[in-house]
């Protein structure tokens, strides 16, 4: 089953970041999954991941699931490179951000490469601490703390021009709330009306995490 090496690198857009990337033959999410009704499997995958901070959550993820598609990938070696973000324009098909965005300066910057290596339709799940997060405060090392809105200038729908030309469609966006909040029902009310709950009750319903799902929107290349 042939698999291209990973490849891991530093100095991100302006934060410090590692970069694992590889091909796989078949659904490369984490889960083994193509995403919302996607029909063709996903291959190309780019996980991007603060440097040195999160290598032991993959290496817990490649242990407790030795057949997916990281697993497959992490056995193929790591490569390690301190350039800056090292693949060609339009290489992946998904890129995976998991408690990262937060420890990166410029995010602007970190959305525009993003969107760079990125093809066309292409998936990008990001996960970060809400403002009104334990977490958000926690680690020293975090540079934001963002809110569920954070994304929005991103959008092609209705983009900020201030920001960057990076254009995103937004797939899905969530809010992480501890067991307390969804068994009462508060999680779900906050996810129904985010902008009211984040405006009077996200220091007294408090979240843990968001989760957003983008979907990469690039112009059709130029007619010959």
């Amino acid at each position: 089953m042939p698999t291209k090496p990973i490849r891991r690198a530093a100095a991100v857009a302006g934060g410090v970041a590692a970069l694992i990337a590889g091909t796989a033959t078949g659904p490369a999410l984490a889960a083994g999954q193509p995403a919302h009704g996607s029909a063709s499997p996903i291959r190309h995958v780019l996980l991007i991941s603060v440097d040195g901070l999160h290598q032991q959550d993959l290496a817990w993820y490649v242990r407790t699931h030795p057949h997916s598609a990281l697993a497959r990938l992490e056995s193929h070696g790591i490569e390690y490179s301190r350039a800056r973000t090292p693949f060609p324009s339009d290489s992946f098909d998904l890129i995976l951000m998991q408690d990262v965005i937060e420890h990166l300066e410029n995010i602007p910057a970190v959305m525009a490469e993003v969107h760079r290596v990125a093809r066309h339709g292409a998936l990008v799940r990001i996960r970060t601490p809400h403002f009104s997060s334990w977490y958000a405060y926690n680690d020293p090392t975090h540079r934001h703390a963002l809110g569920v809105f954070a994304f929005d200038g991103f959008d092609a729908a209705k983009p900020n021009a201030l920001y960057t030309t990076a254009r995103f469609e937004r797939v899905r966006r969530r809010i992480l709330f501890p067991r307390l909040w969804r068994m009462t029902g508060a999680a779900a009310l906050a996810n129904r009306f985010p902008a009211r709950w984040e405006q009077l009750f996200a220091f007294v319903i408090r979240a843990e995490n968001l989760e957003f799902e983008l979907r990469a929107v690039k112009e059709p290349p130029a007619s010959p």
